[in-house]
């Protein structure tokens, strides 16, 4: 990893103000370069959202080499932006903005990581009188461990507009919302392979549980279906299998691999009789049952055909 730029804004939500930093951090600095590039690593290699930016994106015009505001120009109205959406939200927590411009392979990349304080106490040396007292105090001003995961933030491939997306949902207006996707950059990210896979294993729930299967042989078998269906692309980990297709998967896949066991009569009944029910369904009533499933478990996530 080669970092080329960094620079730190200081969201202060205490004062009431944005403290954006005028010239970028010093990366020849040893401690800083770990630093950035522990919590680089760290926020790579956990669960995230991916997508694909737009070049009518507000983020991608922003980061842009067509914009000619130089890397404190930019990150500076990125951070202006952030504050005034964070300042008036109570259940935001304050934080840093950390934004860097680095090289990992053959690609470049912008990451902006919203380093949320925690508060820590550590001591401070005083005088009472002639007398050293050791004290402990509290510092609300302490950044996360380089082996913690950011909690909100998004690294951008610029060379080919893909992105890895963290957030958390808060409460904002009265409504409990994904702000930094959906106000902050204005993108609409995927799913994340997590919540795609406790989508799934809901829907297998539901299904198992009307079929009188175990749960805990249907998940288990969902489990192995899952782990088959990913694929490394670039170093990374991609979901690729949603919805009533996986299910139809799944239960085909115990279905040819363990024909020949005993103890998978139950799931083979399950795909027997799921399939057998798809099969001399009307289009309408299959159309409906697929609704019905839909609505159970309401995720964009989730794409039903019936093959």
């Amino acid at each position: 990893m080669i970092i080329k730029h960094a620079i730190l804004h200081i969201l202060d939500k205490d004062a009431g103000n944005l403290i954006a930093s005028q010239s970028e951090m010093d990366i020849s600095n040893i401690q800083i370069h770990e630093y950035l590039k522990g919590i680089l690593t760290k926020f790579e290699s956990g669960d995230y959202k991916p997508g694909e930016l737009n070049d009518s994106d507000y983020i991608a015009k922003m980061i842009s080499d067509d914009n000619p505001d130089n890397f404190v120009e930019k990150t500076t109205a990125l951070a202006d932006k952030l504050f005034s959406i964070v300042a008036p939200a109570e259940n935001v927590p304050a934080g840093d903005l950390l934004c860097v411009e680095y090289a990992n392979g053959t690609d470049d990349y912008f990451a902006m990581l919203k380093l949320n304080l925690v508060p820590h106490y550590t001591h401070t040396i005083d005088y009472e009188g002639d007398d050293l007292v050791n004290k402990l105090v509290l510092n609300r001003s302490i950044l996360p461990d380089p082996t913690q995961t950011a909690q909100e933030g998004i690294i951008i491939n610029l060379m080919t507009g893909s992105f890895q997306l963290v957030e958390k949902q808060y409460l904002i207006d009265g409504h409990r919302i994904n702000y930094f996707s959906q106000n902050f950059l204005e993108i609409d990210p995927e799913t994340s392979a997590r919540d795609n896979i406790k989508t799934i294993k809901n829907a297998v729930k539901h299904v198992a549980d009307k079929f009188d299967v175990p749960e805990h042989e249907a998940l288990s078998t969902t489990q192995n279906a899952i782990l088959k269906t990913f694929k490394k692309k670039k170093g990374r980990l991609r979901f690729q299998i949603s919805g009533m297709r996986c299910l139809q998967v799944i239960c085909l896949h115990k279905l040819h691999t363990r024909k020949s066991q005993k103890n998978n009569h139950s799931m083979n009944q399950l795909t027997f009789r799921m399939l057998q029910n798809m099969k001399k369904s009307t289009k309408s009533n299959a159309s409906n049952w697929i609704q019905g499933l839909r609505s159970q478990f309401p995720s964009t996530s989730i794409k039903i055909s019936l093959k």
